[in-house]
């Protein structure tokens, strides 16, 4: 846990994430490259979960995103089960299902 004020540095690949354990606001400065991904991943992400309304991401959107950036935002709490069978078959089905079309511009990897 970072203290108030503090900083933190993270070597590339090290799991880690965010979350405001206070009630004070969370204010954030970082360092990200490629940018596009991470504002890519980010942005679908929470409009996923504003799109559900729930504090879970639609289910498509988010196998979309754990599928194809699993090697930079692996989200390593999911459960082996969920991250390495329910998503890639979600996103298998979504594929046949043609619900990736808005995603044709996301960045490369």
């Amino acid at each position: 846990m970072v203290k108030a004020r503090k900083l933190f540095f993270f070597t590339r690949g090290t799991p880690h994430r965010f979350w405001n354990a206070g009630e004070d606001e969370l204010t954030l400065s970082s360092w990200v490259k490629p940018v596009n991904n991470i504002l890519f991943f980010l942005s679908t992400f929470y409009a996923a979960q504003k799109n559900s309304g729930s504090t879970r991401p639609e289910a498509f959107d988010a196998a979309y995103l754990m599928v194809r950036y699993k090697n930079e935002f692996g989200l390593p709490q999911l459960p082996f089960f969920v991250k390495n069978i329910l998503m890639p078959v979600t996103y298998s089905l979504g594929k046949l299902l043609g619900k990736y079309k808005n995603f044709s511009d996301a960045p490369c990897l």
